[in-house]
């Protein structure tokens, strides 16, 4: 690989003036007179490995400040790499460690995009408000602001956790994951509308909210189900667990074939209505699917990361 302590400025001494100065004043090799070019010459060669001797100490001794901008990426990327050509495996949050100076600078330019994307989802959010509830001009003002608002706040909140040192892919993908289109319209809606219109707007949201936790606790039962062959009463306590870990679950929702005492929030975990065959069962799968991940990685050249377990979409974990 290259020298371990490179940056542009020694480069430039050494290889761009050092060598066209060498190869414009000392083609003669001779010291020349007291005074004369060739001898100031010969001074300037004097200064200049000194002047490489003193960045060379420099950076030694401060490694990451005598570096210019960019050095500490392309150094580490520099390492990945040469790592990758030798056979090993990288992991995936030492790649995105790398990339997240690169990834803070960028970060205007990514926000700019977004924020397109997201004043889309906006105008039909808003638009849906504004024809079912008949919005007078003055809220719909207020609405558009207020999305303009939460859509700001979301980039800064995201940007920051890329920034924050030792931030990791699983919490990238965790954020994601829990940002949507509609975050906190309720609590914006409740000071807008009165009288049918919020009992209405309530009604709406409430179905909604149901149809999703619904849907994803069906979603998640199923796959257990598939694994484990759940009876009755375990798919119903199954639902119940996967329903009330869903952010959108809210007590005294009662959901279509479910009994409505086993949907009651409470304690518990997945194991503890799994009998002791089925448990092996599970966890069979679950290293199951490690072993299949790290086989994934593995093909192209990267490792498991430590955390896969909180990333992975397993149900119930």
């Amino acid at each position: 690989g290259g020298p371990a302590l490179f940056n542009p400025f020694s480069a430039w001494l050494g290889g761009g003036f050092g060598g066209g100065l060498g190869g414009a004043l000392f083609g003669g090799s001779l010291p020349g007179e007291k005074g004369s070019p060739e001898a100031r010459a010969a001074g300037l060669e004097v200064d200049l490995k000194r002047a490489r001797n003193r960045i060379t100490a420099l950076e030694a001794a401060h490694p990451d400040r005598a570096r210019g901008p960019g050095a500490a990426f392309t150094r580490s990327a520099r390492q990945l790499a040469q790592d990758f050509r030798d056979g090993g495996e990288i992991d995936p949050n030492d790649l995105f460690r790398t990339l997240q100076p690169a990834m803070r600078e960028i970060a205007p330019f990514y926000d700019r995009i977004r924020m397109r994307t997201a004043a889309a989802r906006a105008d039909s959010l808003s638009g849906e408000m504004i024809r079912r509830y008949e919005l007078p001009e003055a809220d719909r003002t207020r609405l558009r602001i207020w999305f303009g608002g939460r859509e700001k706040q979301q980039a800064e909140r995201w940007n920051a956790l890329v920034a924050r040192e030792g931030t990791t892919l699983t919490d990238l993908a965790r954020a994601a994951g829990e940002t949507r289109p509609d975050d906190g319209l309720d609590e914006f809606m409740e000071g807008v509308l009165d009288g049918e219109k919020l009992a209405d707007f309530r009604t709406r949201r409430l179905a909604e909210k149901a149809a999703r936790v619904q849907a994803d606790a069906d979603r998640q039962v199923q796959r257990l189900d598939g694994i484990v062959a759940l009876d009755d009463a375990q798919r119903d306590r199954a639902f119940a667990m996967a329903a009330r870990e869903s952010r959108d679950f809210e007590p005294g929702m009662r959901f279509e074939g479910i009994d409505a005492a086993a949907a009651e929030p409470g304690g518990g975990t997945i194991f503890e209505i799994l009998r002791p065959e089925q448990r092996q069962l599970w966890e069979e799968e679950r290293d199951r699917r490690r072993t299949e991940a790290e086989k994934d990685m593995e093909a192209i050249g990267m490792k498991l990361p430590a955390d896969w377990d909180l990333t992975d979409d397993d149900d119930f974990r």
